[in-house]
């Protein structure tokens, strides 16, 4: 109060000196509150300061984590894509090698069975020939054999014709002989026997008989067979 009434009154020498110094006091203060709070923004500006570089760097880190995990991850997939590219030209390489090889073994195969075949062929058209050859000279054989019984039977036949002929002739020349006793009968009828006559007439029906069964055989045999006729 009194300070006050002193700043309204007439200032006294004192009194200026008293005011002074609070002044002064007041000034201090102010220039210390200022000090302070001045240090405390810089304190708080440099700790927003250092907050923000620290949150700038934690996303530069960040970011730089996030952009090099993608060029590993790219890097892994080029690298994958790649080995997957060599191993599916190493997969198609075998298969065209497995189906050349496969090809190769199939030709070989029917090559061999075609020689298998052609040899199997010829050996049969071979054996064949053999066998027609074989049949051959047997059924030539057999024609030979045949021919040669034939013209056997045949001589058998000419030699039995010609004994027929020299007995019936014989028993004519005995009984047509003339003879005392027998002079009656020679002028009433024929001087042959019965048995003679039929012993005859069974002979010309035997050469008859042989002549038609050998009627159809080879044309040489036909006509040795045409000497079988009665003389």
């Amino acid at each position: 109060m009194n300070e006050g009434a002193e700043v309204d009154g007439a200032p006294s020498p004192a009194g200026e000196g008293g005011l002074g110094a609070r002044l002064n006091r007041l000034m201090q203060a102010a220039e210390t509150e200022a000090a302070q709070v001045r240090e405390a923004a810089e304190r708080r500006a440099a700790a927003l300061l250092t907050e923000a570089q620290a949150e700038i760097a934690r996303h530069e880190q960040d970011r730089r984590r996030e952009w090099q995990e993608h060029e590993a991850a790219l890097a892994a997939a080029e690298q994958r894509v790649a080995a997957e590219l060599t191993e599916a030209h190493e997969q198609a390489v075998q298969l065209v090698e497995a189906a050349e090889n496969e090809a190769q073994s199939i030709r070989g195969q029917a090559h061999l069975q075609a020689r298998e075949i052609n040899q199997a062929a010829e050996e049969s058209i071979e054996q064949l020939r053999r066998n027609a050859a074989q049949e051959l000279d047997r059924l030539t054989k057999l024609r030979d054999t045949t021919r040669a019984e034939i013209q056997r039977l045949l001589r058998s036949l000419d030699g039995v014709r010609d004994a027929l002929a020299y007995e019936l002739d014989t028993a004519v020349a005995g009984v047509s002989a003339p003879t005392p006793s027998k002079t009656a009968t020679a002028v009433e009828g024929p001087a042959v026997p019965q048995p003679m006559a039929e012993a005859a007439a069974i002979g010309r029906r035997r050469g008859d008989l042989h002549r038609a069964r050998l009627s159809g055989l080879s044309t040489p045999v036909t006509d040795r067979t045409g000497d079988l006729s009665p003389g």
